[in-house]
This record gives C-alpha cells, structure tokens and sequence, in this order.
C-alpha cells in the first residue's frame, strides 16, 4: 500500500455579481432613499458625496433666531472659502429630492452653505432587499454549512464586554445574527456582520468603546481588490443613544431609521465607509439646545458690535464667536465619512455560496498546497 496527502486550497476565481441599482450607489457616503423626513443638526458633518430623496430639516432644532441661524450657516461657508476647516454638516455635492423640499431649505443648502446640489430622481424604495433570515452560508458549492449565531440566545439581550470576531473554523466571515432588539453597552467589538430580524428588530447602543468593523473577504486569485460584506443589516432602526461612543467602519444598511440621538458636546461617533438607509435623524448637542431664541439673538447682535474685518482682534466668523464665548465647539464630533482605501462593499445572495465557479472554468478549480508521499 502506497499513501499520498495532498492538500488544496479553493482557487478563489468569483463572486457573485452585485445588482444592477449597486455600481450607482457605490461613491457615496450616505444614500437615504426613503420617502420621509430627515434631520440634520451642526455641529455634525458627512464627508463626501450624500444622496437625499426625502425631506430635509436642516437646524430644526436651534438655532431658532432666524438671522442667527443664517449667519452661523453662512459664516460655515466663510470659513472653508478662506482656508479654514470644512465644518459644513454637507460637503459638494449633495444630490437632493428639489420636489420635496420647501423653499427655506434649499435656500440654506445652497444660498447660506453655499453647496453645490443635483436633483435627485431616484426610487424611494430600498436598493434592495433585506436578506430576511440567513441561517448558514457556504464559501463556495459543496462546502461546509456554517450556521449563523444568533446573539440573544448566547448573551441575552444586551451586549457588554465582548468581542466578536470570525473563527475560521466555525463562522469564517463572523456573520451573526440579532433576533428582536439588542442593546450594545460599554466594551463592544464587532468584526464581522451582523443582520437582525424578528418581529423589533432594532439595535440600541448606550455604551461607551463600541466598535463595529467589517472584516475583508478573502482575496479573489489574482485580483488585489479588497472586498468586504456590509458590517450590518438592520431591519428596522439603529440607534446611538445620546452617550453613547462608538466607531463603525464598512457598510451600514438600515431599512428603517438611523439615528444619532441628542447628547452632550463631547460625544464622539464616527462612520468610516458608506451608510444606506431609509430615514436619517442627526440630532442637536445639548449645549447648544440650551440656549434659547433671546440668548442665540443676543449672541448675534454682541457678535455683529464686535465684527471689523479689518480689525486683527476682531472675531470675523460667527460660528468662533460662539465658541469663544458660549463653549459651542464649530468641529463636529459627529462624522460620517466614505472610505477612501479602496474596499469595494459587496452585496450577496444568501442562497448561493460566496464563491462561485469561474465562466471559463468546467467546475471549481483548486490549488495544491502540499503534497508529501508516504509508505
């Protein structure tokens, strides 16, 4: 008897294509495409392209003298015309809905932000559909079955603590599941994807280190271009609670709303990659809502007493003089940014495979690896 070992390795040759909304949707940092209000407060900033197909509020909140309000927006455009920081809570271009807007907002948009903007025409539905429930996935045909965890039954209904991570033996891509509502608390680490169902299926987060990542696909043969499945699909809402402080980075998809609820001026929240949802709600700071409409005038007009562009003393932007004197910080801490390393996000059908046969190729192809003759 004559004995070989021979180990392959799956030459990693396709994946499924995307549909067709998605190559449209891949430059943008935020695409909100349902048919409802949004809410954008500053100090708050979403750092490249944004698409907008429902009605925006911009500053609803404060500040509500009119002519203060004005002044900040159009000082935010000063400030970055003269070399300053960029803090506008929108960068150019913003793709907006002009049919459900009124005629204030776009004045703001455009007139006191000075953005650029397109009319968007797009579907108010989903770009597509939420998987529903995935109970396992394959990497490639006739592979191994990984069933997908659902958190609720490991920890109960709240997270704190924990770090989840792919296990290459058992749950390769990290994929989890959250059935009905998931509170997330202090000491979170996500590395993988997480989708909700149920019948609540939203997730809460209150706590504090709260990092939610996305993991890299494994590299297709021949091919440098990294892919990564979106780090979270919630069926309904997803919702960072006022102290919160969480960083998230990859692809979030949000079939109800996302929201960044009031909080302190300290809160911290980052987005690094691409943010898809049907309802978006930025809230104000809570030092700023304290100051009522007398206060936000008052601080107007001591502003407008002072101002002297040709002054070196003088404070020439409105926004720096309420940070000097009411403790109102110009740079938001809350950003949403689109990732700029070159990930490409990838949506999958999860009644196929990951990995799929090549075109030109009869069946899957695999590379040895080692092979070691024995007696």
């Amino acid at each position: 008897m004559h004995t070989v070992e021979a180990i392959v390795q799956l030459a990693r040759r396709t994946i499924l294509p995307e549909p067709a909304t998605w190559a449209g949707l891949e430059p943008l940092a935020v695409h909100q495409w349902g048919n409802r209000n949004n809410f954008v407060q500053v100090p708050a900033r979403i750092e490249g392209p944004a698409q907008l197909l429902g009605k925006l509020y911009l500053c609803p909140e404060y500040p509500l003298n009119l002519l203060a309000q004005e002044r900040y927006l159009r000082d935010l455009n000063k400030m970055q015309q003269d070399g300053l920081p960029d803090y506008r809570p929108f960068k150019s271009p913003l793709a907006i809905a002009y049919s459900r807007q009124d005629a204030a907002t776009m004045t703001q948009l455009q007139s006191q932000l000075g953005l650029a903007t397109s009319d968007a025409l797009g579907s108010t539905v989903n770009p597509v559909a939420h998987p529903n429930v995935v109970l396992s996935y394959k990497l490639y045909p006739g592979g191994v079955s990984y069933p997908v965890p659902i958190l609720q039954s490991l920890y109960g209904s709240s997270l704190q603590n924990v770090t989840l991570k792919p296990d290459p033996a058992t749950n390769p891509l990290g994929l989890v599941r959250s059935r009905n509502s998931l509170g997330i608390y202090n000491n979170v680490r996500i590395q993988g994807t997480i989708i909700s169902e149920g019948t609540t299926p939203d997730i809460q987060v209150y706590g504090t280190n709260v990092q939610i990542e996305g993991v890299n696909l494994p590299p297709l043969e021949g091919n440098s271009q990294a892919y990564q499945l979106p780090v979270a699909m919630i069926r309904d809402d997803l919702r960072f609670h006022g102290n919160s402080a969480a960083s998230v980075q990859g692809l979030v998809m949000v079939y109800d709303e996302f929201e960044l609820r009031q909080g302190p001026k300290t809160q911290a929240f980052q987005l690094n990659g691409q943010l898809m949802t049907s309802g978006l709600a930025i809230r104000g700071r809570n030092e700023f809502a304290l100051l009522g409409t007398l206060e936000w005038e008052t601080q107007h007009s001591l502003f407008l007493l002072q101002y002297a562009p040709l002054i070196p003393t003088s404070t020439k932007y409105f926004p720096q003089w309420m940070e000097n004197n009411a403790a109102l910080p110009i740079a938001p801490g809350l950003r949403i940014a689109r990732d700029t390393s070159g990930v490409k996000y990838h949506w999958h059908t999860w009644t196929q495979p990951i990995y799929q046969k090549d075109p030109t190729d009869p069946g899957l192809r695999w590379n040895l690896v080692r092979w070691v003759e024995g007696s």
